[in-house]
């Protein structure tokens, strides 16, 4: 959701192109911010933060800051599958 109240729908075909990222996960701790936790791979060059950072605003706006973190993996759930959306706002 962004804090105009506008909900945010699905985000998975920001992806589709991205043949630099191997695994992906959205976070949005807040109404404020959202982070995208990527997995790069050897496909991964300087432009394409870039390239995912206009997906995401061409897609939410200005309403939303949007940063990116690398961690090594991505946490699974109990069942060991990926969760593609987190969020904490209820």
């Amino acid at each position: 959701m962004l804090k105009s109240g506008r909900k945010i729908g699905r985000l998975d075909h920001i992806f589709k192109d991205a043949v630099f990222v191997d695994e992906a996960q959205i976070y949005q701790p807040d109404i404020s911010n959202l982070i995208v936790r990527i997995i790069k791979n050897k496909d991964w060059n300087p432009d394409s933060e870039l390239f995912l950072y206009r997906e995401f605003q061409s897609r939410l706006g200005h309403e939303i800051d949007i940063k990116f973190e690398y961690p090594k993996s991505i946490e699974r759930t109990k069942s060991g599958k990926l969760k593609f959306v987190i969020s904490e706002i209820i």
